[in-house]
């Protein structure tokens, strides 16, 4: 990756662009921020992370730098992407006009 900027290489056809828009606002605007966003591998296999990102000031509180920390949540994202589906599967049996002429 040298060279290149990690952004660019980590997305990819179902990464959010408005995520991404957000995150490079608050960076141009020296804030902190935390998002979830749809990366993929080099493999073009995608993952989730969550990323946190929060400005480093000195005592005159002149921006230095950031500090980034980015947490993998793919399986968290895929028990609740389960979890809706069978959600969804209950509400749906409910509501069904089999299910509603039971006493």
């Amino acid at each position: 990756m040298r060279g290149k900027k990690p952004g660019p290489v980590l997305q990819g056809p179902d990464t959010d662009r408005a995520v991404v828009a957000q995150m490079h606002e608050r960076l141009a605007t020296q804030e902190g921020f935390k998002v979830e966003l749809l990366n993929y591998h080099k493999s073009k296999r995608p993952y989730w992370v969550e990323i946190e990102v929060q400005p480093l000031r000195d005592t005159a509180d002149k921006l230095t730098g950031f500090m980034g920390l980015q947490i993998d949540i793919t399986e968290r994202r895929q028990t609740q992407t389960e979890l809706a589906r069978k959600e969804g599967r209950r509400a749906n049996w409910r509501s069904s006009p089999a299910t509603r002429a039971m006493p």
